[in-house]
């Protein structure tokens, strides 16, 4: 394409040569000179621009491969789903692309004037807004399900730990040691079963540190839950219950576990603010 404008161009030139070679016999003659020098002029111009048109357009599809493959590389890590993406792609970028090719050989023929060159442009750049808008659907979706069953199991730990803690406070308040040692055991269960739970998901690679610290903070925190039980265990009044409960909640260690646990939900929870995804954690 670019030799075949090379040429028009010679061509062009050569014309213009030709009518401006002989002696200037003025008058009608020259006249005749100046408006061929013109037309020239003029069709000359107009393979500038699209030659500026189609480097244009080839550098809008370079640029498009070049994102579709950083955000797969980042978001995804997987060498298949980026051939799927390319391979889906294709086709509509090659459709745009043929398009500019089919303008440009109609200008080379003088049948395409600015205004096709212009709505072809307007094609191509309506075609990278869509390619964009499937790309973002694509590179989405598997984030977004990570999330929606992250917030799944956070809503669900949320519901149960505000139950049992109510019904704690209630066997407390009435004295019965062994209700309030099987209401920690419930605890302590749950709190293991949301850990179970976030393991078993599969993050995508972009979030998958924060995830990882997300385990592992969660599974401190089950630890220092279990711990509690133990030293819960022997106990028989609810003073005795009371005091174990209080000191442990007290020692340093627990406060530092605890913070971990709230900071690596935080920084999931606003990782999904980053990436516009709505939903609560109900981190703290």
């Amino acid at each position: 394409m670019r030799r075949s404008l090379f040429l028009f161009g010679l061509v062009l030139s050569a014309l213009l040569i030709a009518a401006c070679g002989g002696d200037d016999d003025g008058g009608e003659g020259g006249g005749e000179v100046e408006q061929l020098r013109a037309d020239v002029d003029a069709l000359q111009s107009e393979v500038n621009v699209l030659r500026a048109a189609q480097e244009e357009a080839e550098t809008e599809r370079g640029e498009i491969f070049g994102e579709v493959e950083a955000v797969l590389d980042e978001v995804l890590g997987s060498v298949e789903a980026a051939e799927a993406v390319e391979a889906l792609l294709q086709p509509a970028i090659d459709k745009a692309a043929g398009e500019i090719v089919a303008i440009s050989q109609r200008l080379e023929a003088g049948e395409a004037g600015a205004l096709e060159r212009i709505q072809a442009l307007m094609k191509l750049q309506e075609t990278v807004a869509e390619l964009g808008a499937e790309l973002n659907a694509v590179v989405r979706a598997p984030v977004v399900g990570y999330f929606l069953q992250l917030e799944v199991l956070a809503q669900a730990l949320e519901q149960a730990t505000e139950e049992l803690s109510d019904s704690l406070g209630v066997a407390i308040e009435a004295e019965d040691v062994p209700r309030a040692k099987e209401i920690l055991q419930d605890l302590s269960a749950v709190q293991q079963e949301f850990a179970a739970g976030i393991m078993a998901l599969d993050p995508p690679q972009a979030i998958a540190p924060a995830h990882t610290e997300a385990v592992e903070a969660m599974q401190a925190f089950v630890g220092l839950v279990l711990q509690l039980e133990r030293l819960i265990a022997p106990v028989s009044t609810i003073d005795d219950f009371m005091s174990v409960f209080l000191a442990f909640a007290e020692q340093p260690g627990f406060e530092q576990v605890s913070d971990r646990n709230d900071a690596a939900c935080e920084q999931l929870q606003d990782l999904a603010g980053e990436l516009q995804i709505d939903i609560d954690l109900s981190c703290g």
